[in-house]
């Protein structure tokens, strides 16, 4: 059986920084999802999700300042899930936890937890270039800023909220 569809909606699987970047990998209303926050007023809040070159699995499919029922509040949330053409999603399986259809008969994706933690870690590391670069911008059309507003974003303690065995 595969592992998602024993996970509730709306649990955050992981909650974390990488490159300095917070990130969460939670269960959605269909399959995993990955989200990246950054504070409402850094540089790059607000953009649409075609506006931010990020190579993230389907492309950005989310962003919102306001974040969901699931994520917290007071950070601009970009994320992107794992229910795309040939993706498994929960749609796919019956009770049972056994496959009802699959799409024109292709085998269908069954993204893990720790598959989609590392693709948000990636994308933390992509994120981390887009802010150094838009610095550059800024600096070059501005000159340097004289403040800590070159942090990326604090760490917090590491914690792990939940873990699957």
């Amino acid at each position: 059986m595969w592992e998602v569809l024993k996970i509730p909606e709306g649990e955050i699987l992981e909650d974390d920084y990488e490159a300095g970047v917070r990130f969460i990998v939670m269960r959605g209303v269909v399959s995993l999802c990955a989200y990246i926050g950054i504070p409402e007023d850094h540089i790059l809040a607000g953009l649409n999700c075609d506006q931010l070159p990020l190579d993230c699995h389907g492309g950005l499919t989310y962003a919102s300042v306001t974040g969901n029922l699931y994520l917290p509040e007071g950070l601009y949330w970009y994320g992107w899930s794992y229910a795309h053409s040939g993706d498994a999603n929960v749609h796919h399986y019956g009770a049972n936890g056994k496959v009802r259809f699959a799409w024109q008969g292709l085998a269908l994706r069954e993204w893990t937890v720790d598959e989609v933690k590392a693709e948000a870690k990636e994308a933390c590391w992509q994120f981390r270039g887009l802010i150094q670069l838009s610095l550059t911008v800024i600096d070059r059309a501005i000159g340097p800023v004289q403040s800590n507003e070159k942090a990326v974003i604090p760490q917090p303690k590491r914690h792990r909220l939940v873990t699957l065995s």
